[in-house]
């Protein structure tokens, strides 16, 4: 939603076509889509709790992770310490997964399964939906791979309404569940993840995926969201000629021992001169409902500012809208601190966008000595590994190397430019810069609106 609202992404396709934005039943988004024409859709089938039960028993979710890479590395992340039940668990159902990559006729059969439940489960739907969808020739989704987009996906193909998936991060081909709806269209930020998708759904046709970039940079290259130094310094109360360092926070699920990381990197900068050392700002992930096993830095180290994100709350992290302030205060901390810090964190790319030097953590510390491994695969998944081959992050193994590397960024920031260039024009499609008209034109033309005013389409 963020992409299409506050990067004019919606007013472009507003040109060519009414644009509906559909909000779910739980969310009705009314302040965050003032001005805007809203219908509110169902999310879920009225018989949910069984659909989902059914599903468990076909084993849900783990197996359709769609990379053999993070879905090995995911089954020893979740086994880690975990109980004999829940290891039991997910080694049934990864071994079920691998069963069904090995047999592609098993899996053909379970997505039928798959399919024919839910359409059992939802065929007293069909008045609910034929009165929402009515009038529409194509429906938009911003995040495909949600189950809470599926009931319109459905209903809109059963009436014969294009169906236009733009792929919202980098990493969904390859980390996210396997769709078990085929879009009519899908739009992709790079040719890479192009590639992934037919690797993926050999049954896609290729001539359905356009390459068009992404509105999720596109605040960083707007100059009223650079900001400056001294407001930024003045907004965390900084001394703006001493070096900033922005700590990036990811998931606890993923690493959930990154506030060790950062109180070791503040108890390391105690040693430098207080000129040349870096005041730290840490930043949470925004997905995360709270923030506990930040607590400990939080009480101990008050010299270290933080950075709220815009929405904590775990129930509406797929739905959050964030303020033109608030993506101004995230684009203003990324352009303006001196290195971006993280553990394979999409900020990375952002960090490059902005030509920040950025510098990820590939070690842990105590008590977390037993993770090491895990860490390390992060960054051989499909969708990092690409990142770090293009020399525009380095990667630091341990607390020592992440000194040096941030001694040598703050005595020449400009080390690694050109690979942080490289690793930008890789990822983030033919014109990361401008990505609206080509992503907007794109969808008017799919959905036929590229000279007429069509009916609606949200």
């Amino acid at each position: 939603m963020r992409n299409l609202v506050l990067s004019g992404l919606a007013e472009r396709l507003a040109e060519s076509a009414e644009v509906v934005f559909g909000t779910p039943e739980d969310r009705p988004l009314t302040e965050q889509l003032a001005g805007w024409e809203t219908l509110t859709l169902p999310t879920v089938s009225q018989s949910s709790n069984a659909y989902e039960s059914r599903r468990r028993r076909l084993g849900r979710a783990h197996f359709w992770v769609t990379s053999t890479m993070v879905a090995d590395s995911l089954t020893k992340l979740y086994q880690h310490r975990a109980s004999w039940k829940k290891r039991l668990y997910i080694l049934a159902n990864y071994g079920l997964r691998g069963r069904l990559e090995a047999r592609p006729h098993w899996y053909s059969r379970l997505v039928r399964l798959e399919r024919e439940l839910w359409w059992k489960l939802n065929e007293l739907s069909e008045e609910t939906a034929h009165r929402l969808l009515s009038g529409f020739d194509a429906v938009v989704f911003p995040m495909p791979h949600s189950p809470r987009e599926w009931w319109t996906a459905r209903w809109a193909q059963r009436f014969g309404l294009k169906t236009i998936a733009m792929i919202h991060s980098f990493d969904n081909p390859t980390t996210t569940f396997r769709h078990p709806i085929h879009y009519d269209e899908y739009l992709v930020w790079n040719t890479r993840m192009a590639g992934e998708l037919t690797r993926i759904y050999p049954e896609i046709d290729p001539s359905s995926i356009h390459v068009t970039g992404t509105p999720h940079f596109y605040f960083h290259y707007c100059p009223s969201f650079a900001g400056s130094r001294s407001e930024l310094a003045a907004m965390y109360n900084l001394n703006p000629r001493r070096p900033i360092l922005l700590y990036a926070g990811g998931p606890i699920s993923l690493v959930p021992h990154e506030a060790t990381l950062v109180r070791r990197l503040y108890d390391d900068l105690l040693n430098w001169p207080i000129d040349a050392r870096p005041q730290i700002i840490v930043r949470p992930h925004p997905i995360e409902p709270h923030f506990q096993h930040w607590e400990e830095l939080r009480a101990s180290c008050a010299d270290v500012r933080w950075s709220i994100p815009w929405q904590p709350a775990h129930r509406d992290r797929e739905w959050v809208i964030p303020s033109a302030a608030n993506m101004r205060e995230f684009c203003m901390l990324v352009r303006n601190a001196d290195l971006v810090v993280n553990c394979c964190s999409t900020m990375s790319i952002d960090a490059a966008i902005c030509d920040t030097p950025v510098i990820c953590l590939d070690y842990v510390l105590p008590p977390f000595e037993d993770f090491a491994s895990h860490v390390h695969r992060y960054y051989q998944w499909d969708h990092y590994k690409p990142l770090i081959a293009t020399g525009g992050i380095r990667l630091a193994a341990s607390p020592e190397e992440l000194l040096s590397f941030v001694r040598q960024y703050l005595a020449d920031p400009s080390l690694d430019r050109e690979h942080r260039a490289h690793l930008v024009s890789q990822t983030c499609g033919p014109c990361p810069d401008d990505p609206i008209p080509a992503i907007a034109s794109t969808i008017t033309r799919l959905i036929g609106a590229e000279h007429r005013v069509s009916q609606p389409t949200h």
